[in-house]
């Protein structure tokens, strides 16, 4: 968590820094040096130069400037010549000067800097994001979601190992436990969601499994379940990913399995409250959605996994008609299901 007075070293550094720079004036592109697999060291200096005005006007200059200065940062990134030996120089110049902004006493510029972090796709960069995505840790809620976005850019451009991600991965499991900002949590999964791997995708699980513990252990009906619903999509798009092999799809589908059925608790222990009136339930629609993808989702698992014709339940039905006893019997029914073979272990 950034104290007042971080804040305030770092934003007085990059003021002075950025009144120098200005009365130089701007240094000129550094295009031509992108695809190169060396640099001299007057080239390096170039470049430290033109990353270091820019990362200042980002910082200290007001929103027009700051935009502009982003933009001027990410042409090099954006390349379609740039080397991997100019990405990771620039990164390493980038990242000390974008993580004081992070710390800076100006939201803008914190968030278009975490924005930047992510364009980098190095490993430089994941050390930034993981002091920036736990609520425990970053109290800025906007900086919180903006690093998991910087995590999935990182993810999604393919330019690190798998490996190099599972340290941020299991991170980014242990904040969703912690978070309390519906927004901020769908962020966190699609975040995790990016990753194709069997690690990504037991954080997932384990991370809505218990997101969802936390919901029904609580009276009162919870919009994180905004962030769920969408993540449950998601866990069934990977299910049906055909990457997986048999082996992996049966014991991915029995994992989910139990995690939907914990949907339908939450719906049953948030019952009362939320169908009371129609503003409530349009206020908690995403439990509707939660509860019909989910009896679909373990339908189609349970078809897989048991290669057995799945109970015919109609909880979304029962939902819609507000009829209690039939959500309660249908839960019930599957509840019978899940307690045997093979869901069970044997």
């Amino acid at each position: 968590m950034r104290t007042p007075q971080s804040k305030s070293a770092a934003f007085v550094a990059f003021a002075l820094a950025a009144v120098v720079c200005g009365a130089l004036g701007a240094p000129p592109p550094i295009n031509g040096l992108v695809g190169q697999n060396s640099l001299s060291p007057p080239d390096r200096a170039h470049v430290r130069t033109y990353a270091e005005f820019y990362c200042n006007q980002l910082a200290a200059g007001d929103i027009p400037t700051a935009e502009e200065a982003k933009q001027q940062l990410l042409d090099p990134l954006r390349s379609p010549v740039i080397s991997g030996y100019f990405r990771l120089e620039y990164s390493k110049v980038l990242v000390e000067n974008l993580a004081a902004a992070i710390d800076g006493d100006k939201p803008h510029a914190a968030v278009n800097a975490m924005y930047l972090i992510g364009s980098l796709g190095t490993e430089r960069a994941l050390e930034v994001i993981k002091d920036h995505i736990d609520a425990q840790k970053e109290d800025c809620f906007e900086l919180r979601l903006w690093a998991a976005k910087a995590f999935q850019m990182i993810a999604e451009a393919d330019q690190l190992d798998p490996n190099d991600l599972n340290p941020l991965l299991r991170q980014l499991g242990i904040a969703c436990r912690n978070e309390t900002e519906p927004l901020v949590l769908r962020r966190q999964f699609e975040a995790i969601a990016s990753v194709d791997s069997p690690v990504a995708r037991d954080v997932l699980l384990d991370a809505i499994s218990k997101k969802l513990d936390e919901l029904k252990a609580q009276a009162q009906p919870s919009r994180l379940m905004d962030a769920i619903y969408p993540a449950i999509v998601r866990l069934r798009g990977q299910f049906l990913n055909h990457r997986l092999n048999a082996a992996e799809q049966q014991v991915f589908g029995k994992q989910a399995a139990n995690l939907l059925y914990k949907v339908f608790e939450v719906g049953s222990a948030h019952w009362n409250i939320i169908q009371a009136d129609e503003k409530t339930r349009h206020e908690f629609r995403s439990y509707k959605g939660a509860i019909g993808v989910a009896e679909s989702f373990l339908k189609t698992i349970d078809r897989t996994v048991r290669a057995a014709e799945p109970p015919r339940t109609q909880l979304i039905t029962a939902w819609e008609n507000i009829d209690k006893p039939r959500f309660d019997q249908e839960h019930r029914n599957w509840a019978d299901v899940l307690a045997g073979p093979p869901y069970n272990g044997r």
